[in-house]
């Protein structure tokens, strides 16, 4: 009995030791296994959000976390692919604009030639002015602009 007094002071101490280093071990882990996905994910919103889209995030965890880092990182992916085909047709836009400017500046310009010539009265006659316009290879065009 006098053992028992002795040393139980020490053995409740020492379990209440065992129990709070145990219960910081597991808590240690869990959270690990919990804010590892979640810091996971934040720092792929991050990327994101300053438009940082070539990286890639994968979890091999079978939990629901791990199959939101995996769906998240496949929303990724497809956010990217998204954004190239944008930036494809947008470089496909500009090009076919100025294409089609170019196309249309030549004769436009060819036809202002002509009107500031009329203008300037290099064809005073109505005679002088239609053989202008008959020899034209834009005749068609000049005709509807001046009517």
């Amino acid at each position: 009995m006098k053992f028992v007094r002795s040393f139980f002071p020490i053995l409740f101490i020492g379990l209440i030791l065992l129990f709070v280093l145990t219960n910081v071990i597991l808590s240690t882990f869990v959270s690990r296994s919990i804010l590892r996905p979640v810091r996971l994910l934040s720092e792929g919103a991050e990327k994101i959000r300053n438009g940082d889209l070539n990286f890639h995030m994968a979890s091999k965890s079978p939990d629901e976390l791990g199959t939101l880092v995996n769906s998240f990182d496949l929303m990724r992916g497809q956010l990217k692919e998204s954004m190239e085909l944008r930036d494809k047709y947008e470089f496909n836009r500009k090009e076919m604009v100025a294409n089609i400017s170019h196309d249309l500046k030549t004769p436009i310009t060819s036809i202002l030639g002509y009107v500031e010539g009329i203008q300037d009265g290099v064809a005073k006659s109505a005679q002088k002015q239609k053989r202008i316009f008959d020899n034209h290879p834009h005749q068609s065009t000049i005709c509807e602009s001046i009517n």
